[in-house]
């Protein structure tokens, strides 16, 4: 690839977020600059989870700032009074753009659309995730469009409780009209690339490439440190993520109760932002339960590798994920993993070979497999020694990479991307209402 090559790529979040979406696409954005492009992100100033939509919740600093070669471009989010109701009106409008801009979640970032629809910057590939996020994608497909470019989506699309369909948000009809303008769509799981092709993508344009981690990145926790920082002894049962009722944080808890309730000496650690359906849950435990429960929010990186090297057991029993990063990061310290029969995840998680799986929402049987190995220190072993040898054979980002280098590689050799060859819009698209299709 020439060194001049220039990569757009857009993301709700970025680096220094440890989200799995994040790390995903920072990963992508250094191995791209390895390769030679000039890259450019842009990204909001969101962190909490429910930043979007509250300004009381942590976010970073709005602006252009520079990290190891990558220019990072920050929008920030506004809000307004009444905002989920006034979008939500304007996303029942008959215009395609209007409610891939305006539409669930609710978002505004203005900034953003100023810089894309009227500056219109250059650049020679755009690559932009992830659902539900279109208030961000459908602007970076609109450029792409505009000047001739090919342009990537990684969706991540969560598929959901099997049988049951995506999750809320996901895969409208919006959704897969734009997905179908892309060059081609980067999928983590072949779950995933069987719901976008069961509505209708070109199956030649999907590409499951996977997530994954840095082995030796991810090195470095030590159990003892942990234990002795927080003052614990015994089993322990650890979840790291966004802790919602989606994610499953709300069923470990119960799960965790009739554990207890049946004498287990186990503890809990709970890592991630949470929630408001969490917090008012975990407010109305009895304090003998929330005593039992380490609760860190977000912490650094190195109190979470403390954390996996230090607990028995990891859970992430969720219904909101397309792939789940932590797992791998378990299975490198090399833990089991229980995950719930949603998403990508079953793909990911091999059923009584590296880890356990339950239904969604049901905390009886998440109890039961939590039970289950921590009473059985060999198949525990065994189990998160398989999974170890999974990420190293399948789940490097030097092999997700070289899959996805295959699907970039071959749009950045197309004769109409060469540097140089961008049109000027003519008037009629300097007045028209942005469209897919300049």
């Amino acid at each position: 690839m020439s060194a001049r090559r220039r990569a757009l790529l857009v993301v709700h979040r970025f680096w220094p977020h440890p989200g799995g979406s994040e790390r995903l696409f920072y990963n992508v954005a250094r191995r791209l600059a390895d390769k030679g492009l000039e890259i450019t992100v842009f990204t909001t100033d969101a962190w909490h989870p429910e930043s979007y939509h509250s300004p009381r919740k942590q976010r970073l600093r709005a602006g252009l700032e520079t990290h190891e070669g990558l220019t990072i471009r920050r929008f920030a989010l506004r809000n307004i009074p009444l905002q989920f109701k006034a979008l939500r009106a304007l996303s029942w409008l008959p215009f395609e753009a209007v409610r891939l801009l305006a539409g669930s979640p609710y978002v505004l970032v203005p900034d953003y659309l100023r810089e894309v629809f009227r500056k219109r910057p250059r650049f020679d590939i755009v690559i932009a995730g992830v659902l539900p996020y279109t208030h961000l994608i459908y602007p970076a497909a609109w450029l792409a469009r505009l000047h001739e470019i090919p342009w990537v989506c990684v969706p991540l699309v969560h598929t959901g409780v099997a049988g049951g369909g995506p999750s809320p948000g996901y895969l409208t009809g919006a959704q897969v009209r734009l997905l179908k303008g892309a060059d081609a769509v980067v999928t983590a799981t072949d779950v995933e690339s069987r719901a976008l092709a069961a509505r209708g993508l070109d199956p030649s344009k999907i590409h499951r490439v996977g997530v994954g981690v840095d082995p030796s990145e991810f090195a470095g926790g030590e159990a003892g440190r942990f234990r002795e920082r927080f003052h614990l002894e015994g089993p322990l049962v650890l979840q790291v993520s966004t802790l919602s009722r989606a994610k499953g944080a709300n069923d470990l808890v119960e799960a965790l109760k009739l554990l207890w309730a049946a004498g287990s000496d186990a503890r809990l650690v709970l890592i991630g932002p949470s929630m408001g359906d969490f917090e008012r849950d975990f407010a109305s435990q009895p304090e003998h339960v929330r005593e039992r429960i380490l609760l860190l929010g977000m912490t650094d990186e190195a109190t979470k590798k403390d954390a996996f090297a230090a607990c028995d057991v990891f859970v992430m029993a969720s219904s909101a994920d397309s792939f789940g990063t932590v797992y791998l990061e378990a299975w490198l310290y090399g833990k089991p993993v229980v995950g719930a029969e949603a998403g990508g995840v079953p793909e990911v998680v091999s059923q009584g070979r590296d880890g356990l799986l339950v239904r969604f929402g049901r905390h009886v049987e998440l109890a039961e497999a939590v039970s289950k190995l921590l009473a059985d220190a060999e198949l525990r072993r065994g189990l998160g020694e398989a999974g170890r040898r999974k990420v190293l054979d399948e789940y490097t980002w030097d092999a997700v990479f070289g899959r996805l280098a295959r699907v970039i590689d071959p749009l950045l050799a197309r004769d109409d991307c060469s540097p140089g060859q961008h049109r000027e819009p003519d008037e009629r698209e300097e007045q028209a209402v942005p469209s897919l299709h300049p």
